[in-house]
């Protein structure tokens, strides 16, 4: 099946601020919650792989639906709350693959990026 996806580019700085919330989370559940310290250490050993193997940055699925009527009502209020916080958003509209039966889009595969579909969103888009 086809899914339209919008990502939006994930920044180095970004990425090691998770890190560093992810430390802090973990500290608060050695501290507080030990029925969590097993899962905040999963979290922080994803999110230092994942600035392992994108040093630079990447980018970061947001939304997914297959229908694209449906699709562009939830990325421009997804754009809409992105750039509320930073008028630097950088943003991408993909079409991927995901199995038939998939209750969700995440995992998608072969995403080519489509950049009319994200000039529609630009042009639609009310702040």
């Amino acid at each position: 099946m086809k899914v339209w996806i919008l990502e939006r580019w994930i920044s180095r700085e970004e990425m090691e601020q998770s890190v560093r919330e992810m430390e802090e989370m973990l500290a608060d559940c050695e501290a507080n919650r030990p029925e969590a310290v097993d899962t905040a250490k999963e979290l922080l050993a994803y999110n230092r792989k994942d600035l392992e193997n994108n040093p630079d940055g990447r980018w970061l699925g947001y939304q997914g639906k297959s229908i694209y009527r449906q699709f562009c009502e939830c990325a421009k209020e997804t754009m809409r709350y992105f750039c509320g916080k930073s008028k630097n958003e950088k943003f991408r509209v993909v079409k991927a693959e995901i199995a038939d039966d998939a209750k969700y889009w995440a995992g998608y595969k072969n995403p080519v990026e489509n950049d009319r579909v994200m000039a529609y969103l630009w042009a639609t888009y009310k702040y």
